[in-house]
């Protein structure tokens, strides 16, 4: 069977049956929202199609494309500027919609700051010395004789008190640059005293020398012992609160029989990330649950609303692709909250290179943790009030019209207090109890944007083989039995060929109950892949598209740039233009432009009739057809 002539003959039944000129009725911009009725949500009944997703109580084609703004900032550098284009190609491109990153660390920062006195001393022959700390690699070494230490002072006096609470702050941390030849362990002191030292210190004048007159406030972690050059943390929050927001001193000492070298004075690393050097200052963290700045989500939302496109927001948790990384959330949510442990009680935490844009230590949350439940929900409903402050100062746009919560969570057991603790209550499975979990994370996070004053339609994605149907099946009995918050459970199906991408908008585990299926992420795919054999072609990126509406689903493409294989273009321009991503001579954009500029124009027949793939009998497609054989 030939797929691409076939494809044709599909494109002029859809156009004979329903006509061009008949669907110029869809709406471009719909009425705005008015009274308590939600901004989205998921209609399953008054339409020929089944699952009808409403934006404004109307009906709304989706055809989405991800833009992964948190990689074109973090990884490519790019501005704001750079990103307001991209929804501008992305409108032009024929997209009705943008789905887009934000983290919680986005609108939740930590404070850094850089120290206001820094002084290295060592004894012996040099302990009437002064070391510039500009020319001088710091060597800490400890091995009875050679001794050196590291002073350092931070000015807190000048933090928002309303934000950074004095003595209250949720987590404080010191982070470093370093590496050892061999395996070595810090020691991290806090002085109290704190005005009778300074830059021109020496070894003769400190107050403190490392002997046991002070306890160390803070020592390397046992998963994280130094010796690879990288980033290293360490927790002085309990510290930092005693000091009431005034000087803080530390003092660093290398722990008996080690020897380190520390950033902060000479460069002692060439890595380098967007061709800066990395920056090898020690810094200390300050992690507040009051400070909330939204000036970024704000330039995001007018990004989508100057490009006339609406905009999902993709939060960035907890738990991001099965896990979390501390450059995604704020480090009191690290401190505070239950680190998940694996099946032979080992900490998840592991560690990523310094050059990571998301962050050096990566780890597992217990979601089953009700203080994080409770805290995260009450970030997401923070948001989601802003949103609605945004929106109602800018016109009433209802710009943002869907939030998926979260993004590839992880199904698998933590084996900490909170989920072992109820999961012998509960008495259920393993398989069962990780099902719940999951779905009850979602969900919690669901509700806390159903119950802010901007609802919108929600959604969660899964990875193949992640347990999407066992959550379906729990959330459609919940939503028939009781009540569910989650809309919408999908996949992304990268690597389904025609056949199994076609089936999907009309088959379980995902066409089930008034689950509305949709394809959260799909790309062009990759030579490799299994649906494609060594014949895929640009113009693939568009037929699938096409593959999935005739099969009853919606689909959305991953994505417009991010380096991930699937890119649609690679970089901007200096005018603000996209160059498109080549691929086998092709340009993919070129397919999925074409078939998006094609569906607009049947767009509300799309969004609201039942494809015959999918059991209708008023939306003819010959999908079905061109389907048998196809490899």
């Amino acid at each position: 069977m030939n797929f691409k002539k076939d494809l044709v003959l599909s494109v002029l039944a859809l156009t004979g049956v329903l006509g061009l000129g008949a669907t110029s009725s869809f709406p471009s911009k719909a009425a705005t929202n008015q009274g308590n009725n939600p901004i989205s949500k998921v209609a399953t009944s008054g339409f020929d199609k089944k699952q009808v997703l409403e934006v404004n109580n109307q009906p709304f084609f989706y055809n989405g494309v991800q833009i992964r703004i948190d990689k074109l900032r973090d990884n490519y550098g790019y501005n704001m500027t750079d990103i307001r284009n991209a929804f501008k190609q992305a409108k032009s491109d024929g997209f009705t919609v943008v789905n887009s990153q934000i983290l919680w660390s986005d609108v939740q920062p930590d404070k850094s700051l850089n120290p206001t006195d820094v002084a290295y001393v060592k004894n012996g022959d040099d302990a009437a010395k002064n070391f510039s700390e500009s020319s001088t690699p710091f060597t800490l070494t400890n091995d009875g004789t050679n001794q050196s230490l590291v002073y350092l002072k931070y000015d807190l006096s000048n933090l928002d008190s309303s934000k950074f609470k004095a003595g209250g702050l949720d987590g404080a941390k010191l982070r470093i640059y370093a590496k050892a030849n061999t395996t070595a362990n810090l020691n991290v002191y806090g002085l109290n005293k704190d005005d009778n030292w300074s830059n021109d210190s020496t070894w003769k004048t400190i107050p403190f020398k490392g002997d046991t007159s002070h306890k160390a406030i803070s020592v390397s972690p046992s998963y994280d012992p130094i010796k690879d050059e990288n980033y290293y943390d360490f927790d002085v929050t309990d510290f930092v609160n005693s000091q009431n927001a005034g000087k803080v001193t530390l003092a660093l000492q290398a722990q008996k029989g080690t020897t380190l070298e520390m950033g902060g004075g000479s460069q002692i690393g060439s890595k380098k990330v967007l061709n800066k050097s990395l920056n090898e200052t020690p810094q200390l963290t300050l992690s507040s649950k009051s400070n909330y700045d939204y000036s970024y989500l704000d330039q995001v939302i007018k990004a989508a609303r100057d490009a006339d496109i609406k905009l999902e927001l993709l939060w960035f948790g907890s738990d991001t692709t099965k896990e979390a990384t501390e450059h995604r959330v704020p480090y009191y949510v690290m401190h505070d909250y239950t680190i998940s442990k694996n099946s032979d009680g080992k900490s998840s935490i592991t560690k990523a290179a310094p050059t990571s844009t998301t962050g050096q230590y990566v780890f597992g949350l217990d979601k089953n943790d009700a203080n994080l439940q409770k805290q995260e929900a009450q970030s997401v409903s923070n948001v989601f009030n802003h949103v609605a402050e945004n929106n109602a100062a800018n016109g009433s746009t209802d710009t943002v019209i869907g939030a998926q919560m979260p993004n590839e969570p992880t199904i698998k057991m933590s084996y900490t207090e909170p989920s072992l603790s109820l999961k012998s209550k509960m008495n259920l499975s393993s398989s069962d109890f990780n099902t719940w979990t999951l779905w009850n994370y979602t969900n919690n996070l669901d509700a806390a944007v159903k119950t802010s004053a901007y609802p919108v339609w929600t959604r969660v994605n899964n990875a193949a083989s992640d347990g999407g149907d066992a959550i379906i099946a729990l959330n459609e009995n919940k939503r028939s039995s009781s009540s569910t918050n989650l809309d919408a459970v999908g996949l992304d199906p990268y690597q389904y060929d025609y056949q199994h991408l076609y089936n999907y908008g009309h088959s379980k585990p995902y066409a089930n109950g008034d689950n509305i299926p949709m394809v959260m992420e799909d790309g062009m795919g990759a030579n490799s892949w299994s649906w494609a054999k060594g014949n895929y072609s640009p113009l693939d990126a568009g037929l699938r598209t096409i593959t999935a509406l005739a099969g009853g689903a919606t689909r959305n493409y991953y994505d417009f740039k991010s380096g991930d294989g699937f890119d649609l273009y690679d970089g901007v321009n200096s005018d603000g233009t996209f160059t498109p991503h080549e691929y086998n001579g092709g340009k993919a954009i070129e397919s999925i432009r074409d078939v998006n500029h094609f569906v607009n124009k049947i767009g509300y027949d799309l969004a609201t009739k039942q494809a015959d793939g999918a059991g209708g009998n008023s939306f003819y497609s010959s999908m079905p057809s061109l389907q048998v054989g196809i490899t």
